[in-house]
């Protein structure tokens, strides 16, 4: 039912202002009111709209301060065409509209009537019964109000809860967490890796990258080019080692003291880009997935893993495993199996398990380098081993006690360079996921240089745990493309529910997002599939990892997972072929 409380009055008549004081009221309680000095004509087709009305007035034969309620019905005489009183008021929307609401006058005796705008003391004391007698009679409007007005406080503790639960789960996952841009390389060593650095070049189509061992609380940082003429031009800052030139030519670093002093430099450096070309592609799944390992020994599944060919030619997988379906804090070790081929006609043979110190061990990542190879693995800091063949691995040690943000983990070296490496780590900034780039020179100090892939409105997923998992480059005809595994919902519920095994969308355990960028230090902000250009494909896999068969020029792509969510294993890691497709993407400078 639609109902209006209609005050009549002068404000400024004393006593008289009573009815609009009313209306004035109940609309402040989320009633429709009006308040008018005299009912007129036009206000008969206003009336028409309504199914009820209750008029507000002074009442001239009641004693001061008593309130008395009466129907009113509509009267087709009026004795003034501009002024009416309600009955004749009712009258005049019969008239016209044919139908007249059902209508209540709510009067209050009055006292005084002189000009002022205080209401006397009869009339000040009878007030809220006038308001309540009239709040009863208008039912529904006032009543959806209240109810509104209890929504908006369900609502607001609710969104209350909801903010201290997320800063509680915050709090409680990253308390413990150490992170500090120092963790690799101490300050006190900074100056001496400096030195014994210096400016490195790495270059790549259309660009040449200068990296650097930086002191960002401590020292500023301008690149500078030389000019013909032997003077200098400064081309941009940075705060951390590491910045990306188009141009070729002769660069150098100047390095200011914060606390003031001379300034020194290093460089200066050859910088070419290399002319090429480097179209754009996108990976596409060309064919089933099939079996590669299934663990026995060592756990009952595989998640994150690597796969390298040893030093005799031969293809092996490390992958994190544990009993049952899916345990995170129980995988202390890494599943290992070994292969003549790759992929081999039937799966692998399982060894015996790698790594296994009694610690969570996440993500292994091996890479050729040096005469020989490294075990990198997480999470929360970075672990390394040492292999002169990749079968034997002796020399464990901490290379990174503290990362440079929370919830580092995933790790994937590249070397960009000869003796220039990269990683790539999942992590996540104030709110959104991110991937971190770190440097090294000797893949024992490593230092964050910025990241390569952020997240920004519009991202469907940023987990406080971070949504951009497992974090692979690659390097295809000379682009280069940054794959992820884009899972973990937003908000505080799905790391609460992990223990439990629960995962509310599994399809978003298998979402590969692949993004590309001509070269391999910045992939952009990703803002939802719709708004970020540079994104080229989106597999269906998990912890996906990308094998090149050089010989063949063949790739392939593997899936894994635990096996409580993944759709496409049930604990096997999975193998199937790739293709490279061309594809169009808007102009980025």
């Amino acid at each position: 039912m639609k109902t209006l409380a209609f005050g009549i009055g002068n404000p400024l008549r004393g006593d008289d202002g009573v009815g609009a004081r009313a209306a004035l009221a109940l609309a402040a309680e989320g009633f429709a009111a009006r308040a008018v000095i005299q009912p007129l004509p036009e206000h008969a087709l206003e009336l028409a709209s309504v199914d009820r009305v209750v008029f507000l007035d002074a009442a001239l034969d009641s004693p001061p301060g008593v309130v008395r309620v009466r129907r009113v019905s509509p009267k087709r005489e009026a004795t003034d065409p501009h002024a009416l009183d309600v009955a004749s008021v009712l009258g005049l929307c019969e008239a016209l509209e044919g139908r007249a609401p059902e209508a209540f006058l709510v009067g209050v005796g009055v006292a005084d009537l002189r000009f002022g705008e205080v209401l006397s003391p009869a009339v000040e004391a009878a007030l809220p019964e006038l308001i309540a007698r009239a709040r009863g009679l208008l039912g529904g409007g006032g009543r959806g109000r209240r109810i509104a007005t209890r929504a908006l406080w369900v609502v607001a503790v609710a969104l209350l809860a909801w903010l201290v639960l997320e800063i509680g789960v915050r709090a409680y996952l990253e308390g413990p967490l150490e992170v500090d841009f120092y963790g690799s390389i101490p300050r006190e060593a900074v100056r001496e890796k400096q030195d014994l650095h210096g400016l490195v070049v790495a270059a790549g189509p259309r660009f040449a990258h200068l990296g650097f061992i930086a002191d960002p609380e401590r020292e500023t940082y301008t690149i500078e080019r030389r000019l013909d003429d032997g003077s200098h031009r400064e081309i941009g800052t940075t705060r951390f080692g590491s910045f990306v030139v188009r141009e070729a030519g002769t660069y150098r670093v100047r390095i200011d003291p914060r606390a003031g002093g001379e300034a020194r430099f290093l460089g200066p450096v050859e910088a070419i880009p290399l002319e090429a070309e480097a179209p754009v592609l996108a990976p596409r799944i060309a064919g089933p997935w099939r079996p590669l390992v299934r663990p026995s020994i060592a756990g009952d599944y595989v998640n994150d893993h690597t796969i390298y060919r040893d030093a005799t030619g031969r293809w092996r997988l490390l992958g994190i495993t544990a009993r049952g379906e899916g345990d995170y804090s129980a995988e202390v070790r890494f599943a290992a199996g070994v292969a003549q081929a790759f992929p081999p006609d039937s799966m692998m043979r399982e060894t015996d398990p790698v790594a296994d110190f009694g610690e969570i061990a996440w993500a292994p990542h091996v890479i050729e380098a040096k005469g020989g190879f490294r075990l990198f693995w997480s999470p929360h800091r970075l672990m390394a081993m040492t292999s002169s063949d990749g079968i034997a691995w002796r020399d464990p040690r901490v290379v990174m006690s503290a990362p440079a943000s929370p919830f580092f983990r995933d790790a994937m070296v590249h070397e960009v360079a000869p003796g220039q490496w990269l990683l790539y780590a999942t992590a996540r900034g104030r709110y959104f996921s991110r991937v971190d780039l770190y440097q090294s020179f000797d893949l024992e100090g490593w230092q964050y240089i910025g990241p390569a892939l952020d997240a920004g409105f519009g991202s469907e997923r940023n987990s406080i745990l971070s949504s951009m998992e497992s974090p692979a480059l690659l390097e295809v005809r000379g682009r280069y493309y940054l794959a992820i595994t884009y899972n973990n919902d937003s908000g505080v519920l799905a790391p609460l529910l992990l223990p439990f095994r629960i995962w509310l969308d599994r399809a978003s355990y298998n979402d590969t997002l692949v993004f590309e960028s001509d070269h391999p230090y910045a992939f952009g902000t990703y803002r939802g599939a719709s708004a970020t250009p540079n994104l080229v494909a989106r597999l269906a896999a998990h912890a996906a990892e990308w094998v090149h068969v050089s010989e063949r020029d063949e790739w392939y792509v593997t899936t894994a997972g635990w096996p409580f969510v993944a759709t496409l294993t049930s604990g096997e890691v999975a193998v199937a072929p790739l293709r490279f497709e061309p594809v169009v993407v808007p102009h980025r400078d």
